[in-house]
């Protein structure tokens, strides 16, 4: 008898422990928000672009300003979609696509991937839509060797400069939930 009761309490110890509960299952990760999706946004962004610190201009001599920045920051805007991994304690990792315009005199264009690190804090509106209060990214562009012609950086004869940018962005805007 005491074989059976053993066994039997075994048996029930064992089902409880392996068996799923469905209700669970279900409920918790709808409770959390959890699960992956695909958002697209649009973006007013501030770009530094880190442009005069790879020409090195002499220090006595800098670059001339643009009447298009502002303190500083070239004004443009970003496009794109993410695919965000879920939701964990501090966050959402997400792999993106992303395009930035932005306005400035001195100027380069590259269509080679960068790398770029960053977070952002939105303001969940609905299920559909979000508004990204800030979005800060860094970036490392390799653009390998340019040439610049005499004049281009002040004071120097023409130059070929192996071309490598760690800019940043600081982004406001809107993201819209696909799925």
């Amino acid at each position: 008898m005491r074989l059976l009761s053993r066994a039997l309490a075994f048996a029930v110890l064992l089902a409880g422990a392996t068996l799923p509960n469905p209700l669970r299952a279900q409920v918790v990760p709808a409770i959390k928000g959890g699960g992956s999706q695909i958002n697209v946004y649009g973006l007013y962004a501030l770009v530094k672009t880190d442009f005069n610190s790879a020409l090195d201009y002499p220090p006595k001599n800098p670059p001339p300003p643009s009447f298009e920045d502002a303190n500083g920051y070239n004004q443009g805007f970003s496009v794109g979609a993410d695919f965000r991994l879920g939701r964990f304690v501090f966050g959402q990792p997400a792999l993106g696509a992303r395009f930035t315009y932005s306005t400035g005199k001195t100027g380069q264009t590259d269509n080679s991937i960068v790398y770029e690190f960053g977070g952002g804090v939105d303001y969940h509106k609905n299920r559909t839509l979000n508004f990204r209060m800030v979005d800060f990214q860094y970036q490392l562009w390799d653009l390998g060797n340019h040439y610049y012609p005499p004049g281009f950086i002040p004071g120097q004869p023409g130059v070929y400069v192996d071309t490598k940018l760690k800019p940043y962005t600081l982004s406001f805007g809107i993201l819209v939930r696909v799925r």
